[in-house]
């Protein structure tokens, strides 16, 4: 499985340490083989603008995550 995630990293220039840190972990987590490896699953997302009557055409969404599970 390491290796897995080290051939698409690689694949993708996501090991070259000339960029840092964050930029490279920010685009490895939104490729989809890579989440699937590390198991990230992407939180539902709700539209709660009827329910909260919001006026003059705004929107409030809710991220949705459990976190009762590991």
């Amino acid at each position: 499985m390491l290796e897995m995630l080290k051939q698409i990293l690689g694949k993708r220039k996501l090991l070259d340490q000339s960029i840092t840190f964050g930029e490279r972990s920010a685009s490895a987590v939104k490729n989809e083989e890579v989440r699937n490896i590390l198991e990230i699953k992407k939180p539902e997302i709700s539209d709660l603008t009827e329910t909260l009557e919001i006026e003059n055409l705004g929107k409030v969404y809710a991220v949705r995550m459990d976190l009762t599970k590991g």
